[in-house]
């Protein structure tokens, strides 16, 4: 499945006046190509897209592949780390009964749930992380999708991407909600990046009891804002807890898009 990303800065009347962001806030529709006799309310997406709530090469490189992996129709899906909503937007397209947007900031579940209303898509529950028990949704759940922040920061940067030193700790976090709220049957999909410990998340997950696998993975090439990271992860790479490699003088990482799912069936 590939994503077509057309620029539409025009909206409706109503949203001008209930959005205090207009200055920095942007409209884009997303064309999402293939598997369209799956997607019941059709292929094209309108996301409204704000600081720092983007649609990402991450998010993207998620949003095009979760849906060839996980049966959606009619499951309850998290997302995790909802940011603009786009992994919410997608499951609902592919049929998800009820999605559950989680996130640290009410500005993203704001952003996520008027995008969703703008799609059409009405079952969405948002949780806000800070302030509400987060690892106790009200019901168990089919599916977790998430794009975690995860790139490895030093103070200050690190308070900017919430992922610490070594990019784990909402991975971390991740990890066990998933293990709490999973059916038996469930499944975990998400975004490792090659600039945190894989074999650090591989462990984690099997010692929770999940089988856990790489379906599909993307180089992408390092992104400017990088720099000023790039050498704590020097530091990291000599430890071998990251990993990228360079090509006509320019340096990749590689995203790898994991599933985890239930080794054994556990008590509902």
């Amino acid at each position: 499945m590939d994503v077509i990303v057309h620029d539409n800065q025009d909206s409706d009347a109503d949203d001008k006046r209930c959005r205090p962001w207009d200055a920095v806030s942007k409209l884009n529709t997303y064309e999402l190509i293939g598997d369209r006799e799956r997607q019941p309310s059709g292929s094209s997406m309108v996301l409204e897209e704000r600081p720092p709530f983007y649609v990402t090469p991450y998010s993207l490189f998620l949003a095009k592949r979760f849906p060839k992996f996980l049966p959606l129709a009619e499951k309850t899906v998290v997302d995790f780390g909802v940011g603009c909503g786009i992994q919410s937007v997608v499951a609902a397209k592919y049929g998800a009964r009820k999605v559950i947007g989680i996130d640290i900031h009410p500005e993203a579940l704001t952003l996520s749930d008027r995008n969703m209303r703008r799609n059409g898509h009405k079952s969405f529950l948002a949780i806000n992380a800070e302030t509400e028990n987060w690892s106790s949704p009200p019901e168990k759940v089919d599916y977790i999708v998430s794009n975690p922040s995860s790139l490895p920061a030093l103070y200050p940067l690190e308070a900017t991407y919430g992922a610490g030193c070594h990019g784990t700790d909402m991975l971390e976090k991740l990890y066990g909600f998933s293990y709490a709220v999973l059916r038996s049957s469930g499944a975990l999909m998400f975004v490792h990046t090659s600039l945190v410990d894989l074999e650090w998340s591989l462990g984690k997950l099997r010692q929770l009891g999940f089988a856990v696998g790489i379906v599909e993975t993307m180089p992408l090439a390092f992104r400017d804002f990088y720099a000023p990271m790039l050498p704590h992860w020097k530091e990291l790479r000599t430890q071998g807890k990251a990993f990228w490699f360079e090509k006509n003088g320019q340096n990749y990482e590689i995203l790898y898009l994991l599933k985890a799912e239930r080794a054994t069936a556990r008590k509902e």
